[in-house]
């Protein structure tokens, strides 16, 4: 299927922020409605480091639409490569979406929100987001290009069986991190 087939039925269910024209730098604050930025996206995970915010009362007005209020998937349109992907966690409030950040809805009844989450980050769908990436200076996936991306589907009951076999080893990778972290600690105190 397309991602546009697996985008939920609303109408900004696959977006991006908004460009110059209304995204300005003398609406940010220090607190208010947080933006995302490319930094806040790494393979999996939603970052919080360097937050910048919006101010609210433009944001009612003229940001709503660009915003995720959790569950979303987001995705870089930019970097090495282009199409990293985590998901907005759910409960934290909503928050919006710069320009080089894609958001996607996802129709939970076709997908799974961290299936597709998985397969973005995964080497096929990569190899997809930079070949089909273009631009002189920087390479750029487009929200045309991605709503054309395709991704293997299939049945529900083996999504769930792929979503669980990417965790258990997802979960051995953080044990051995850990392990190492804890060694590393260890050998500078023993120096």
């Amino acid at each position: 299927a397309s991602v546009e087939q697996l985008a939920a039925t609303d109408a900004n269910s696959i977006g991006a922020g908004p460009f110059g024209t209304i995204f300005k730098a003398k609406d940010f604050r220090s607190e208010g409605v947080p933006i995302i930025f490319l930094r806040h996206i790494s393979p999996l995970k939603y970052l919080t480091h360097k937050p910048g915010f919006m101010d609210v009362g433009k944001w009612e007005e003229l940001f709503r639409p660009y915003s995720v209020f959790g569950g979303e998937l987001l995705i870089t349109k930019l970097g090495e490569p282009p199409g990293v992907c985590a998901q907005y966690p759910v409960g934290i409030g909503p928050a919006m979406v710069t320009p080089d950040v894609i958001k996607l809805s996802v129709n939970n009844q076709l997908v799974s929100s961290e299936y597709l989450m998985y397969y973005f980050n995964s080497d096929p769908a990569k190899r997809f987001a930079t070949g089909a990436a273009f631009g002189t200076t920087r390479t750029r996936l487009t929200l045309p290009l991605f709503r054309e991306m395709p991704v293997p589907l299939p049945p529900m009951a083996e999504q769930v069986r792929i979503i669980d076999e990417v965790d258990r080893h997802l979960s051995i990778l953080r044990e051995v991190e850990t392990e190492v972290d804890a060694n590393l600690q260890r050998a500078q105190a023993l120096r």
